[in-house]
């Protein structure tokens, strides 16, 4: 059964203004010879077409068909055949080769009445026609649409009784040979030069979109614009480019209004209305200002009320742009957006084919969106949405004739006012208008919803109920207002009630608006209520003129989500890494970092603001890591970019490392201390030929041996973890050489290593540590998910019906550790240790699970969720067993590819999920009290980016070193006896104190607690017990000792959710104090509080919540003591800090006597001009080194006093010795004594 698609029925979205009348060509009712003439078309050389297209000067129409010029008519070709008692037939069949559809232009038509002509495809499923004496013209010109294929069959019947014999003369034949139609659902449209009209951004501009057209000016096109005229007649007035038309017939143009997506991301699109024929109003006859005025023959049928004629703005004054509405490249409709002032242009060569002088043109960049071929003619837009002049030319810098130039001129056939103002009533400025002034018809100018009963975050959420307010209006261009208006508010949506519904309006002045502000519609949302867009009507019933009822929808979308106020983040591009979140510039709240395949490096906050960006030049493939590699007591962030470049970034997105790596770096980095040296590295890995392991330094050098030739592209990261016991970190990456790498420290490759598998491994793999037993998990592209042990042995080999690209992810499920990760076959799996499915899993997530799973207890019930995305943007959450969490699936649409971060990003104490997608990063606010902490929360499992995943052992040993005297210790384990000489027999008896705003003498050890203990000589203890993993210490305000727990902690992982912890007072004790910011099991540590209450301390915090602060101290002066045996204090003078950070810098209690301490009076490591200094020391020599960093006032000196003896010491930048005891110093500054007097 064939599928007929007949103009004159107006089937399948075409929808057709060219004269047409019912009926089908003859030859399908009638038995007609088979054989009739077939005329085959010369070959077309496609490729020499697009060539020549590709360098076509700026400024000139987009060509789509080869014109064959021919001679053809009812007498020279075809084939009549006679229908007894009916009339005759003529056929044709025109073939050319390889055509994606052919158009046929005639210049001589005039058939007798009651004749029909048809053109259609050799399948006979597209039909044109029935074409008639309606299509006479007094040019004798016509010309039908294209027809798919490369065959097109040309019908002619001429009734037994007509007048007079029809002539029917083909002209042109036009091979089209890019499928400008998009016939076959090949051409995916332009992704960089506008966005699709049809999506949300474009709801704002829905005039001027309906205004715009693309032009067919037979083989070429270009775009252009209905415009009105100032007295309001809907005379059907075309806009477009001079260059577009010159040459050309204007008779047998087409204007497609409506040539359109049917969805935002999509890239089908019907015709639309169109209307065929115009006539010559007015043109510029150059590029000065490049216009043409067409006047449509065709009707602007009433049928097409979305017909927009466009206001207009004549003033020659820079106007300020707002859009552009264009077919580039043939594309369907698109729309740019910006926002600033367009320039008056200089003068434009183009490429001498034409020649635009000085202010003939606006200059306009667009900041959204380009213009490229086929948007020639094509509108821009002012602030206010009026016509400011056609297209010329351009790119992202694109020049528009001005209207303002076109308007005056030598005569009415050159300018443009006799047209658009025939009433000269001198206007320079005039609205829009649509079919029908008469009959008012209302515009949603907005919805706006708010939040009135719920959880107060002003987001509506399932539960919820919301206030909708609308705002309509007549617009002023209608004539007529209306009456007795009943607005409601009504939806055929399930899971919501509506009450207070209705609001009514006396009566609607054209250009009043009017809205339910006193008297909002509530709309209140099941519980249960899905997620997504939900479809409201606004039904309005009134009265027109002479009391004529009208009825009239409006619609809007509210869409129901659980995003968090002011997300998502919306980018240029896509968002393929996993956000660090981390209070990066100190004040008080968390950033979200990420990074976009724009190359951009992003600072958001969690109002999602954007604080700062840094741009790489190139595509970010790798999450961002976070630490502080240069020990300054600062955060830094950390990626590599497509660029060959790594770079380190201050709190500020300013540039503090760029590492030229001479290879794509496509992988996460990752942060250990490889080389011993106890600061952090970075490691990554490169994606180029031959493939390189890079390790460097904060300061941008190679640590030793570095970069390690591997000889096989690493595309993602590496995770790091200390294989062979030594306290150094060693390497784990896969590559597109389809292995598995384990490289120790020192450069040698692992015994069993590599590890080969089916193809690529192009995931960062990952490392359990498994009661001391490592275990390496990676997935391949040989559709395999490994589980290696450190041997090199396969442990297990899971088969997935596609390629793994996630990296795996962990969780304690209370039995067992569990590992997940997704697969391209579309199921998320769930594995033990030993690689055999966890109950419940694997789940099938309905498309690839190409972004890597978190955990975190969603609900707080004390079992993790697992959270992963799809590349279909469903956001993903399960229960360990399986079942979806409430909510969730949540359907984003763009796809989902890095993995998600979950932390309470706003201390409201339920948690949010972020992650990026196809163009934007989402927050979604989980409605439920919930807990991240000791969870896998973000991809790699820590913000260093490591991939480890440590079990401490239930039972071990721990090792502390100590040094001879005082120590600082702490108990690390739960132990079978606590007395101190049982935990650490080596200690002087009777030495153990405790600190509670005074020393006490104590005799058992408890956790969390800091002690000081002497020894007589140095050593190590080494400590049996059960690991500690999570304990929490109360702190009281001021100086408290505490310890750790069982494996070292950095002081930035610990949770302190009322901010109790002054940043920078962590202290060791090694001979002297010293800033410290990790905690060693089995060492105690000196902290300051802002007040009572606890912290947490564990062993897989991964986000920062007390973190490090900004050091005041470092432009400061500063004065280095140390003692004959070589301990060191640094105290600073010369700066003033703010009064509320002052006891960042304060000092804890006194160490015993025997221990080495220096220190401002009143515990201060600093003064500001001067202060007495303390001194606690019994060995000598006391060397004191002074650097000099702020000036002082001109004849004056620093100098030290010793107030035993009155000795005086000069502060210029060296050393001073002082060789015998000496209680204080005295810090002041004074006149310079001259040395020598000259008379």
């Amino acid at each position: 059964m064939k599928k007929y698609i007949y103009s004159a029925f107006c089937l399948m979205s075409f929808v057709f203004s060219q004269k047409t009348i019912e009926g089908l060509p003859m030859s399908f009712s009638n038995q007609l010879t088979e054989e009739y003439q077939v005329i085959e078309m010369p070959v077309v050389d496609v490729q020499k077409l697009l060539d020549e297209d590709a360098i076509a000067p700026a400024g000139t129409p987009t060509r789509y068909g080869k014109s064959h010029y021919v001679d053809y008519n009812l007498e020279n070709s075809g084939t009549w055949e006679v229908i007894p008692s009916q009339g005759r037939v003529w056929r044709l069949k025109i073939i050319s080769r390889n055509a994606f559809a052919i158009g046929i232009y005639y210049d001589n038509y005039l058939l007798p009445e009651g004749a029909i002509f048809f053109v259609y495809n050799e399948s006979e499923e597209m039909v044109h026609g029935a074409y008639s004496a309606l299509n006479n013209q007094d040019d004798g010109l016509f010309a039908t649409p294209l027809i798919e294929g490369d065959t097109i069959i040309l019908e002619y019947f001429e009734p037994d009784n007509a007048s007079f014999n029809g002539t029917i003369e083909i002209e042109r034949i036009v091979h089209d040979y890019r499928d400008i139609l998009n016939f076959n659902n090949q051409n995916a449209p332009s992704s960089r030069c506008g966005a699709n009209v049809v999506c949300p951004e474009g709801d704002d501009f829905i005039d001027q979109i309906n205004a715009g057209s693309w032009l067919d000016m037979g083989s070429y096109i270009c775009s252009g614009s209905m415009i009105n005229n100032t007295s309001n007649d809907l005379t059907p007035y075309y806009m477009t480019a001079w260059h577009c038309t010159d040459g050309l017939n204007e008779s047998t143009f087409r204007f497609y209004f409506n040539y359109e997506t049917e969805t935002c991301e999509g890239s089908n699109a019907s015709y639309g209305a169109y209307s065929y024929g115009s006539t010559l109003i007015a043109t510029s006859g150059d590029y000065d200002p490049d216009f043409t005025l067409l006047e449509i023959t065709d009707d602007i049928s009433n049928s097409w009320d979305d017909v927009f004629y466009a206001g207009w703005d004549r003033s020659s004054s820079p106007p300020l742009i707002n859009s552009g509405v264009h077919h580039p490249g043939g594309d369907p409709k698109k729309i740019n957006f910006d926002d600033d002032y367009a320039t008056h242009s200089p003068g434009i060569n183009w490429q001498d084919i034409g020649y635009s002088p000085p202010g003939s043109h606006w200059g306009v960049y667009w900041d959204f969106g380009c213009t490229e071929g086929g948007s020639s003619g094509s509108p821009a837009y002012n602030s206010d949405g009026r016509f400011i002049g056609q297209l010329t030319g351009g790119n992202n810098w694109a020049y528009y004739g001005k209207f303002s130039r076109g308007w005056d001129g030598d005569s009415p056939s050159t300018r443009l006012k006799d047209w658009l103002d025939p009433d000269n009533t001198n206007q320079m400025t005039l609205d829009g208008i649509y079919v029908d002034p008469d009959h008012p018809v209302f515009e949603l100018n907005s919805v706006t919803f708010a939040e009135v009963s719920g959880d107060n975050d002003s987001v509506i959420n399932p539960g919820e109920t919301g206030e909708f307010v609308v705002n309509i209006e007549v617009p002023e261009v209608w004539l007529t207002g209306a009456s007795n208006v009943s607005a409601v508010l009504v939806s055929n949506e399930q899971g919501l009630t509506i009450t207070n519904e209705e609001f009514f309006i006396p009566y609607a002045n054209p250009g009043d608006t009017y809205d339910n502000s006193s008297s909002p519609f509530l709309v209140n949302f099941d519980d249960d209520a899905m997620l997504g867009e939900y479809q409201f009507n606004l039904f309005l019933a009134y009265n027109g003129p002479g009391d004529t009822s009208y009825d009239q929808y409006l619609d809007f979308t509210f869409n129901l989500t659980l995003d968090q106020q002011g997300w998502p983040f919306v980018t240029p591009n896509q968002v393929v890494t996993s956000p660090a979140i981390v209070d990066i510039d100190f004040d008080g709240e968390v950033e979200v970092i990420f990074s976009d395949y724009d190359g951009f490096v992003r600072v958001v906050n969690v109002s999602g603001e954007e604080l700062c960006s840094f741009d790489t030049g190139n595509q970010i493939w790798g999450s961002p890591a976070v630490g502080d590699i240069d020990n300054d007591n600062e955060l830094e962030i950390i990626t590599t970019s497509k660029s060959k470049h790594l770079y380190v970034l201050d709190s500020g997105c300013n540039l503090e490392l760029d590492y030229d790596a001479g290879q794509f770096l496509m992988g996460t980095p990752a942060l250990g201390d490889i080389d011993g040296d106890g600061e952090l590295e970075i490691v990554f890995g490169g994606y180029s030929s031959p493939g390189k392991l890079f390790a460097i330094n904060p300061d941008g050098s190679d640590v030793p041996g570095f970069p390690y030739e591997v000889g096989e592209k690493i595309q993602k990261g590496v995770a790091l973890a200390d294989f062979n016991g030594n306290g150094k970190v060693d390497i784990v990456c896969g590559t597109d050489g389809e292995n598995l790498w384990l490289i120790y420290d020192d450069l040698t490759v692992a015994d069993g290593f590599p590890v080969s598998a089916g193809s690529d491994f192009r995931t960062a793999p990952a490392v359990l540590d498994l009661n001391g037993e490592k275990i390496i998990l990676a997935g391949s592209r040989d559709n395999s998910f490994y589980g290696v042990n450190s041997d090199g042995s396969i442990r297990f080999q899971v088969e997935t019906g596609d390629d793994i690209n996630t990296s795996p992810g962990f969780v304690d499920t209370g039995n067992e550790i569990g590992i997940f990760f997704g697969s391209s076959d579309g199921n998320m799996y769930g594995i033990d240790s030993d690689g055999n499915a966890l109950s419940g899993w694997p789940q099938s997530a309905g498309s690839d699970v190409n972004s890597s799973p978190v955990f975190a207890d969603l609900d707080n019930d004390g079992n993790a969720e697992v959270i992963a995305g799809t590349e279909s943007g469903s956001m993903l959450a399960y229960h360990l067993d399986g079942t979806a969490f409430p909510l969730f699936p949540i359907i984003y649409g763009g796809p989902f590819k890095g993995a998600p971060s979950v932390l309470d990003t706003d201390n409201d104490g339920d948690l949010e999920i972020l992650m990026g997608s196809g163009g934007s990063v989402v927050n979604v606010d989980v409605k439920a009290i919930g807990n991240s902490n000791d969870y896998w929360n973000m991809y790699r499992g820590n913000l260093y980016r490591t991939g480890y995943f440590g079990t401490p052992m239930s039972s071990g040993e721990v090792t502390v070193s100590h040094i001879a005297d005082w120590n600082l210790v702490g108990l690390p384990m739960e132990v079978t006896s606590s007395f101190y000489l049982d935990v650490y027999p080596d200690a002087i008896e009777g030495t153990l104190f405790s600190f509670d705003d005074n020393y006490n003498l104590e005799e058992n050890f408890i956790l969390g607690e800091g002690y000081w203990l002497r020894f007589l000589d140095a050593g190590s203890t080494t400590i049996s017990g059960v690991a500690v993993t999570t304990l929490t210490v109360p702190l009281a305000e001021n100086w408290n000792l505490i310890s750790g727990i069982t494996t070292a902690v950095n002081v930035t992982d610990i949770d302190d959710p009322d901010n109790l912890i002054i940043p920078g007072t962590f202290y060791a004790f090694t001979v002297s104090y010293e800033l410290t910011e990790t905690l060693d099991p089995g060492f105690g540590y000196w902290v300051r509080s802002s007040g009572d209450g606890e912290v947490t301390i564990t062993s897989s915090s991964t986000a920062a919540k007390s973190l490090p602060f900004r050091n005041r101290l470092q432009e400061a002066n500063s004065l280095t003591f140390s003692n004959g045996d070589n301990s060191l204090v640094t105290l600073h003078f010369g700066v003033t800090v703010p009064e509320e950070e002052k006891l960042r810098y304060s000092l804890p209690p006194l160490p015993p006597k025997g221990g080495f301490d220096v220190r401002f009076s009143g515990d201060w490591k600093y003064a500001e001009e001067q202060g007495e200094i303390m001194i606690q020391n019994d060995r000598y020599p006391l060397v004191i080194n002074y650097e000099n960093r702020q000036e002082i006032e001109a004849g004056m000196e620093w100098i030290l006093v010793n107030p035993q003896d009155g000795k005086e010491f000069v502060l210029n930048n060296g050393e001073i010795q002082i060789t015998a005891p000496v209680q204080s110093l005295i810090l002041t500054k004074r006149n310079i004594v001259p040395r020598e007097f000259v008379l």
